[in-house]
């Protein structure tokens, strides 16, 4: 069995990152500590992590040059910060430009919600167009479309059959990880599907 000494336990105050330290590029005020590699402010860094980005993806032999890839866009912060940094690493003006063609793929999940998502999925379309990238829009309920057997004569809507699958599911985590998993499967036939 463990013990436990009676002793009085008091948190280490001393302040392991100073905020008062310049950015180590320009000399300015920093805002963001990054590890051991310094403090930058907001333009340093972002020149900094476009740069770690390209120079990772120029390393990685899984994207070759010319390679199509498809990348799956929410309108998230993170997959809005991913297709930021494509569009920069794809500037003719970039050191270190990226040599692959980007395609985006958004699914559109509106169908489960009862709420008008028309709006925002208009928005993440003009976004993903202003990208000059091929995109495409893909609904969530396509994800039957793969595994329909023409041996059924029957045949339930494709919409009713994912509300009553969601319907089915009890508890919200069920629910995100059945969400997370259709979503992976239907990007995955989709990229297959473009080549």
């Amino acid at each position: 069995m463990c013990q436990v000494k009676e002793e009085e336990f008091t948190p280490n105050t001393e302040t392991l990152i100073s905020t008062n330290k310049a950015c180590v590029k320009c000399e300015k005020d920093s805002v963001i500590v990054v590890g051991t590699n310094g403090t930058f402010c907001r333009g340093c860094f972002e020149v900094y992590f476009s740069h770690k980005f390209r120079a990772s993806m120029g390393r990685n032999p899984v994207v070759r040059h010319h390679d199509k890839v498809a990348v799956a866009y929410s309108g998230g912060n993170n997959s809005s910060a991913l297709l930021n940094l494509i569009v920069k690493g794809l500037d003719p003006n970039a050191v270190k430009k990226l040599k692959f063609s980007p395609g985006l793929i958004f699914v559109d999940d509106s169908s489960l919600y009862a709420d008008n998502c028309n709006e925002k999925i208009q928005e993440i379309e003009e976004i993903m167009k202003q990208t000059g990238f091929p995109y495409h829009v893909v609904k969530l309920e396509e994800v039957f479309v793969a595994e329909e057997s023409e041996k059924y004569e029957n045949k339930i809507p494709n919409i009713e059959k994912l509300q009553k699958l969601f319907d089915s599911i009890t508890t919200l985590t069920s629910k995100q990880e059945t969400l997370y998993r259709l979503r992976c499967r239907l990007l995955s036939h989709k990229a297959k599907e473009l080549g």
